[in-house]
């Protein structure tokens, strides 16, 4: 972590990094590693309506990072950096979105979560259309 002149961001690695969703697969993602209790940091992006999930792992996780980038994610790493919200922030600006635990889910994790939450919502529209 480095402070900038806005405040404190997380420098990536190859190991460590974020996974940003858009809000409706976001709050799915949540569901998902909250029942398996796998939630870990996440920021919230007002406005964008994004949220980014804050993981560990990269560096084993090549085709899970190859596959939620053809599924809408953006994946923040080798030395991206990340700013992080300052604890309490409520004014629209970034804030934490929940932080049920500082321990940082792998990639895979937030890929199969994601994958769980892209299959619901299949079976969700066959349910409707049938």
């Amino acid at each position: 972590m480095i402070e900038t002149e806005i405040g404190m961001s997380f420098i990536t690695t190859d190991r460590v990094g974020g996974i940003e969703l858009p809000g409706d697969l976001a709050d799915a993602v949540e569901q998902y590693l909250r029942a398996i209790g796998m939630l870990g940091p996440v920021i919230e992006i007002p406005g964008a309506a994004r949220r980014i999930h804050l993981v560990t792992g990269l560096q084993n996780a090549a085709t899970a990072i190859a596959w939620l980038l053809e599924n809408g994610a953006t994946v923040h790493m080798d030395g991206a950096k990340i700013s992080l919200p300052p604890a309490g922030s409520r004014d629209g600006s970034a804030r934490w979105a929940t932080a049920e635990s500082l321990k940082l889910p792998a990639a895979v994790a937030i890929s199969a979560a994601v994958r769980a939450a892209h299959r619901a919502r299949e079976r969700h529209y066959t349910e409707l259309a049938a």
